[in-house]
């Protein structure tokens, strides 16, 4: 009985470990670039000069309801401008932790929902980000769902992460709970650049916005393939060693 009780604790604890690991992280997070953390007048590795970030940097309007962001983060430089970089930078700064549901990409100015990466949308309600004003530090831009189940889905609440990327920097502006009505199918924004490149102290124009979103605040882990598997032969294993005895 010894022997099948420390085989069934190795299991769970090759299960926990696996199937609950840390995520890597794509972005190293610096708690005084939150607009949160008060005046937001730290700095990152890679620039000396102050950040003046605020949450009307970014405005949402959807219908009658204008929306500020609820947090801030920036400037601060990704490692790359692929969209499976930003969608973990963004969840590296905003998800907080395993036990609420992580951002998936929606769009990016450039692409449209049929973009391959974003097909899925939320739900099967896809999203849109557009704006006129590439290479300027402030403008407008829309956001334009489509319920792809004509209509039933709607209405939902969503939170959003905006990103704005200029140069080697980039902020991200997050709503919470955006109320998606059924009888809208888009929103209009403003937006204005805050942050400054680090080689030359001077703000540049945007190169481009991205989007990622999901729902609600909470969620229920589900193990990974592989820890499944794991599970599976902790239990084959299990009964194998009762066999025996």
């Amino acid at each position: 009985m010894k022997n099948l009780t420390l085989t069934a604790i190795a299991a769970v604890a090759a299960f926990g470990a696996i199937g609950f690991a840390a995520p890597a992280h794509a972005v190293v997070i610096n708690n005084n670039l939150y607009c949160s953390a008060g005046i937001n007048a730290g700095t990152n590795n890679d620039t000396a000069a102050p950040v003046n970030l605020a949450l009307t940097d970014v405005k949402l309007t959807i219908g009658a309801t204008t929306y500020n962001s609820s947090n801030c983060y920036g400037g601060f430089g990704p490692a790359n401008n692929g969209t499976a970089t930003h969608t973990a930078d963004t969840n590296d700064i905003y998800r907080g932790g395993l036990a609420n549901p992580a951002f998936v990409y929606l769009d990016r100015t450039g692409t449209t929902p049929d973009d391959a990466s974003s097909l899925t949308g939320l739900g099967g309600i896809t999203f849109e980000i557009t704006t006129p004003d590439g290479g300027d530090t402030d403008g407008v831009f829309t956001v334009t769902w489509t319920d792809n189940a004509g209509g039933s889905d709607l209405p939902i609440t969503v939170d959003l992460a905006i990103w704005l990327k200029a140069g080697p920097q980039a902020a991200v502006y997050l709503f919470d709970d955006l109320l998606l009505p059924a009888g809208s199918t888009s929103g209009s924004g403003t937006f204005d650049i805050q942050f400054t490149n680090p080689n030359n102290g001077n703000e540049n124009g945007l190169s481009h916005m991205f989007l990622a979103g999901r729902f609600g605040t909470s969620t229920t882990l589900v193990p990974e393939p592989i820890s499944l598997a794991l599970l599976g032969s902790g239990l084959l294993g299990l009964a194998l060693a009762r066999r025996r005895k």
